[in-house]
């Protein structure tokens, strides 16, 4: 004999209704919010893509005019080292530092980042 369940009759959850008012006035305060926050979004990204390409294209142009035996154009802190056998031509960008060597014992182009010293690099056999 099989047994049955005394189960409850379950009761449906009848939600609240919602005036048209109350949610017209949510999706235009949601609404103002995103699009204030893209607005800022949009013109950071904007910017920090812009002073990015900038700062390539300031790069590229010290490096190639460096490969062409040129000084550089955008540089800000320029001085001269003087050495016995010669001089070493010191210049500073935007992240990056160059040395013209004009000596007897070595003479090159050096194109690196800000923290590069004037110290010759050794020669490698």
């Amino acid at each position: 004999m099989a047994k049955k369940s005394a189960s409850k009759p379950k009761k449906e959850k009848v939600a609240k209704p919602i005036e048209k008012e109350e949610v017209v006035e949510k999706e235009e305060v949601f609404n103002q919010k995103v699009d204030k926050k893209s607005l800022f979004a949009k013109i950071w990204n904007f910017t920090m893509w812009t002073i990015l390409l900038l700062w390539m294209g300031i790069c590229t142009t010290d490096f190639i005019r460096t490969q062409q035996d040129k000084r550089p154009v955008f540089t800000f802190m320029n001085e001269v080292i003087e050495h016995e056998d010669g001089k070493v031509y010191s210049y500073t960008g935007l992240g990056y530092r160059i040395f013209f060597y004009e000596r007897a014992s070595y003479n090159a182009v050096r194109f690196g980042p800000f923290w590069m010293n004037e110290h010759i690099p050794e020669a490698t056999e």
